[in-house]
């Protein structure tokens, strides 16, 4: 088992949400976000990435980390070492649960998305066209919007996750059917709720952020509590009340700043840099007390 040495600081370890957080809006990085990483470096403190991306599409950014410290990867399904492309543990959807979900969506008006492949280029298909407010989105994560999948497809290779889009009510109604088919052998992340359309992810067992935080303190031997973790979104909400130093940036939902021990900047003006340097001169901030989150 890997071992973090830490120069005796509280915060042994620092997880990183990308988009919304460590990114700008533009997928550009605030110069005062990679001074701070420098800073760790020079501190002696791990850090890395706590992502909803896969492998592939978080790989332009992956060279700012260090290649010692594992990526938490499409929310934690994926858990790897980037350089090496070591895998320490991945939670794949069961093929049945996947195929059903991907069939039925239609019935209920939901766009699906059905990945597959972890460390290789994924395969995005598409139920059906998709013209929605995620189509930029999409694009930019390597849905090819030409081809709509075909059905041989869906007996080829690992399923890393299928994506629904549309209504929340309806994505429960399939939900809850699937649960009655299947049982609750898969992980429901709500990732995004723009312009009344909910973007949500069904993955499989166990797959969260706040999960594969834990899995990853257990790797190198260290507590949950000396953990900083700063995000922004519904998928950061679980690790944000894992992590004994939750950090929001300005512009995170109300929900993840109720968790949070402190409000940084935006992620258009370097709140990740901003937020390291403030915890690491001042670690005797507390989680504050938070207010109980209902999910829609």
């Amino acid at each position: 088992m890997d071992k973090i040495n830490g120069s005796g600081h509280p915060i042994r370890l620092v997880l990183i949400d990308l988009d919304g957080t460590f990114l700008r809006d533009d997928k550009s990085i605030p110069e005062e976000n990679l001074s701070a990483l420098e800073f760790l470096e020079n501190q002696g403190i791990p850090y890395s990435i706590a992502t909803g991306r896969s492998y592939v599409s978080a790989l332009p950014y992956l060279e700012h980390f260090p290649s010692h410290v594992p990526a938490i990867l499409q929310n934690g399904a994926l858990v790897m070492y980037p350089c090496s492309k070591e895998i320490i543990h991945q939670f794949p959807l069961e093929e049945s649960i996947a195929n059903y979900i991907f069939q039925r969506a239609e019935n209920y008006d939901l766009h699906c998305v059905i990945s597959r492949g972890w460390l290789e280029d994924a395969c995005l298909w598409l139920n059906k066209p998709y013209e929605g407010v995620y189509s930029a989105y999409l694009q930019n994560h390597g849905v090819n919007f030409e081809v709509i999948c075909p059905q041989d497809s869906l007996k080829q290779g690992s399923v890393t996750e299928i994506v629904l889009m549309g209504s929340e009510f309806y994505m429960h109604q399939l939900i809850n059917e699937t649960v009655q088919k299947f049982g609750q052998n898969f992980s429901i992340i709500k990732s995004f709720d723009w312009q009344g359309e909910t973007f949500l992810e069904i993955m499989g067992p166990s797959v969260s952020k706040s999960h594969s935080l834990v899995h990853l303190c257990d790797h190198f031997g260290i507590s949950a509590s000396s953990v900083l973790f700063i995000g922004d979104n519904y998928n950061d909400l679980d690790a944000m009340r894992t992590a004994g130093y939750p950090v929001a940036v300005a512009n995170a939902l109300d929900h993840v700043k109720a968790l949070a021990c402190f409000i940084s900047k935006s992620n258009n003006d370097g709140g990740v840099g901003h937020a390291i340097r403030t915890l690491l001169q001042d670690p005797s901030l507390h989680r504050r007390e938070a207010e109980p989150y209902v999910p829609v």
